[in-house]
C-alpha cells in the first residue's frame, strides 16, 4: 500500500492528470475541505482544475503512515501550488488497488 500511495503523490507531483487518474476506482468520492466529487469524471475535472490554476505545483509527503488491515494510507503533505503553499493530511481508503475514497484536510491558520 505505501507503493500505491507513493506512486500517486509521484503522478500528482508531476501534475500527470492520466497517471493520477488511474489510481481512483471509477466511483471513487473526493472530499475535500469545502466540496464532495463523486466518480471518476467529477474527480478527473477538480484534478484538472487544480492543475490549470498554477503553473508550478509541488506536491511533497512530510510522512506516510499506512494500515494494511484497514486499507488506509494518510499523507502528511505540503503542496505548493506557485507561491502559495498549503499543509494538511489526506486519508486514502484503498480498495483493490485503487482509491476508493479520498478525504483531504487542511491546516487552518
Amino acid at each position: 500500500m505505501k507503493e500505491l500511495t507513493e506512486k500517486y503523490i509521484a503522478f500528482f507531483d508531476s501534475k500527470d492528470l492520466e497517471g493520477t487518474m488511474q489510481m481512483f476506482h471509477d466511483d471513487a468520492v473526493l472530499k475535500d475541505p469545502t466540496n464532495t466529487f463523486k466518480r471518476k469524471k467529477e474527480i478527473s475535472q477538480e484534478v484538472e482544475r487544480i492543475f490549470n490554476s498554477c503553473e508550478s505545483l509541488s506536491f511533497k509527503a512530510e510522512n506516510i503512515f499506512c494500515d494494511s488491515d484497514s486499507q488506509v494510507s494518510v499523507i502528511e503533505f505540503a503542496i505548493a501550488l506557485d507561491l502559495n503553499i498549503l499543509t494538511g493530511a489526506d486519508v486514502i481508503e484503498w480498495e483493490e488497488g485503487k482509491i476508493k475514497k479520498l478525504t483531504a484536510y487542511l491546516n487552518q491558520g
